[in-house]
């Protein structure tokens, strides 16, 4: 090796003290070269195969040496054979991977006249074996056969990170699954460190929608280091893979049932209120997807005013999505989407209630299978099932709640002077301004319309008593339910008259920053603006600013 490339080499050496600890870990990208100085470390396998101990003027690693002088350096990473552990003390000159990088980079060609021109196929054989090795750390791929983890090493891709950037993201379409070589990255919800991500593209390969409909992620992924190095296995990747002569190993790893089951409960999780119900109930609902073919142009699936007899999820081609209300162009939903969201809602609020309102929630939109984009294929929850399977697990849907208390038949009683409090900015108020409040609280019905418009004054604000409300603006849908603590409407109108002196409101009232739409039958409790001016307590008292209050 030409003498300026040892100089560099050298130059990269650092100091390194470990006790009684894992240096190099087997299976994994090797991340360093370690020279001995002091003390001795062990060498193993995790099969026990071998065993031994080097000391002071040995060395472990060379593989990083002859690194660069691969035709895929940039691509891939030596992988540790052994586990190195330090026997007490040692005291070591360590040459990190990442540093050879750089190093190498820039003396390629003195590596590539090292004479490494005549390695045999041995020795290829060798650098895929390190990443069979690799793929066999994911449990589902453990027991593949070694062809089909050739194969798929053979289109592994490298690519990098910058810090703090989020790989994949938590219930969004995962697209890859990826091997960390270089860096760290951690899964963000638990802190800890991984070292592959991606794993459930395994699972789908051999469903009918794939690569077109993806899974969801089911963590996000985050780069902690200064920036990251990976190997990546496209979704697109995976199924030639599955398409060519492996079929039979990949329909090995799941049963066409746990397929059938696991591909249905990732649609229904890409629907919020669906993440977070048990297991146990997706499974049930998920038994309840009807596959319905449209194949004729123009063909009504859903339409607007309607009764919402059903929710949909789009396996195939294009639903067009039209609102008579609304002055846009129609919107879409394409494979993987789905419509109808706000039965669940309805569903799962009115089942803690002894029965079910007599009439559905109608359509606010209607969904059609347009001129344009195909036969459609959906997968269809109706109302019925979906209140049929609600009602069995009705004990996962009773929502504790302060605000309403629940006899065999109706709600007897309802405390306004609780929902006052549950409003932040009332939270501190007089308990005798809030009653004076409570007088003037009055209670009306909605149905299937606007209770509030967006940008519009504010001249009222209400409490919901019974049922659900959808809240929007332009970039954002929620709902909200009897049994939330935020069951209201109106905190802006509610500042606004913290802050005036008067007992008659301006004409210039704040103007809503949402939306609030009646899906199917509400009950509130409606307080009007104007009465609202009437009650003047002594704000200076009553209401108290906590942000600028010191504790000592």
């Amino acid at each position: 090796m030409d003498e300026q490339v040892l100089i560099e080499i050298s130059k990269h050496l650092k100091p390194k003290r470990y006790t009684n600890q894992i240096i190099i870990k087997e299976d994994r990208p090797l991340e360093m070269m370690l020279f001995v100085v002091e003390g001795h470390v062990i060498i193993k396998k995790k099969d026990c195969s071998s065993e031994f101990q080097l000391g002071a003027g040995d060395l472990y690693g060379e593989k990083l040496l002859v690194w660069p002088s691969w035709t895929s350096f940039h691509g891939t990473r030596p992988i540790a054979t052994e586990s190195v552990q330090a026997i007490d003390d040692v005291e070591a000159l360590v040459l990190l991977a990442s540093d050879m990088v750089s190093i190498g980079s820039r003396f390629r060609s003195d590596f590539n006249k090292l004479g490494m021109s005549d390695r045999t196929d041995s020795h290829w054989e060798l650098l895929t074996c390190d990443k069979v090795t690799m793929l066999q750390e994911v449990p589902k791929l453990r027991n593949m056969d070694k062809q089909v983890l050739k194969a798929m090493s053979e289109h592994l891709q490298s690519n990098v990170y910058g810090h703090n950037v989020n790989i994949v993201q938590e219930y969004r379409p995962l697209s890859m699954m990826f091997f960390v070589t270089r860096g760290k990255v951690i899964n963000d919800e638990t802190g800890r460190a991984g070292y592959f991500f991606g794993e459930e593209l395994v699972e789908w390969v051999l469903d009918k929608s794939f690569p077109e409909i993806l899974p969801l992620s089911t963590c996000t992924a985050k780069v902690v280091s200064n920036d990251a190095e990976f190997l990546v296995l496209t979704a697109e990747v995976l199924k030639s893979l599955a398409s060519d002569n492996f079929v039979s190993h990949f329909s090995k790893i799941a049963s066409p049932l746990d397929l059938f089951t696991f591909v249905r409960l990732t649609r229904l999780k890409k629907v919020e209120i669906f993440r977070h119900m048990d297991k146990q109930v997706l499974e049930a609902i998920s038994e309840r997807l009807d596959v319905v073919n449209y194949p004729f142009k123009n063909t009504y699936i859903i339409r607007e005013n309607e009764p919402l007899k059903m929710m949909f999820f789009v396996v195939r081609g294009v639903v067009t999505i039209e609102n008579n209300r609304i002055i846009e162009r129609p919107k879409t939903c394409e494979m993987g989407g789905f419509y109808g969201e706000e039965l669940a809602h309805w569903v799962t609020t009115w089942v803690s209630h002894s029965s079910f309102p007599a009439k559905l929630p109608l359509s606010t939109g209607s969904a059609l299978r347009g001129p344009r984009g195909g036969p459609v294929e959906i997968l269809a929850l109706s109302a019925d099932d979906l209140k049929s399977v609600v009602s069995k697990f009705r004990s996962s849907f009773t929502r504790e709640s302060t605000l309403l208390t629940y006899s065999q038949s109706e709600p007897s009683t309802r405390d306004p002077l609780t929902m006052l409090k549950n409003v932040e900015r009332l939270k501190t108020m007089d308990e005798k301004v809030l009653k004076e409040i409570c007088g003037h609280l009055e209670l009306k019905k909605y149905e299937d319309e606007d209770i509030i418009q967006l940008n519009e004054p504010m001249e009222m604000m209400f409490f919901i008593v019974r049922g659900v409300v959808a809240v929007t603006n332009e970039y954002w849908k929620h709902y909200r339910n009897e049994a939330e603590r935020s069951n209201h409407s109106g905190d802006d109108l509610i500042e606004y008259w913290a802050r005036s002196k008067y007992t008659v409101f301006s004409a210039e009232l704040p103007l809503s920053p949402f939306s609030f739409r009646a899906i199917g039958e509400v009950e509130v409790l409606v307080l009007m603006a104007n009465d609202l001016a009437k009650v003047q307590p002594c704000r200076s008292v009553t209401i108290i600013d906590y942000s600028i209050i010191q504790v000592d």
